[in-house]
């Protein structure tokens, strides 16, 4: 499973919270096998994580 997925799904009230500030349906959140394109940005601040660790297809990790 998708670390993101994961930890929107393991963590108490947080797919709510997502659903919530993203102003869909908790359900429509629960669908996702991965954080949809247009959303990632939104849900990385949310669930604090670099956009690269949620979607590294699109936002790749930069490199040092």
């Amino acid at each position: 499973m998708d670390k993101a997925i994961a930890k929107i799904r393991g963590e108490r009230g947080l797919s709510a919270q997502i659903a919530r500030e993203l102003g869909i349906h908790r359900v429509a959140v629960y669908q996702w096998e991965r954080v949809p394109v247009n959303r990632v940005l939104q849900v990385a601040k949310i669930i604090k994580m670099r956009p690269s660790q949620i979607r590294p297809d699109i936002y790749p990790p930069r490199s040092r």
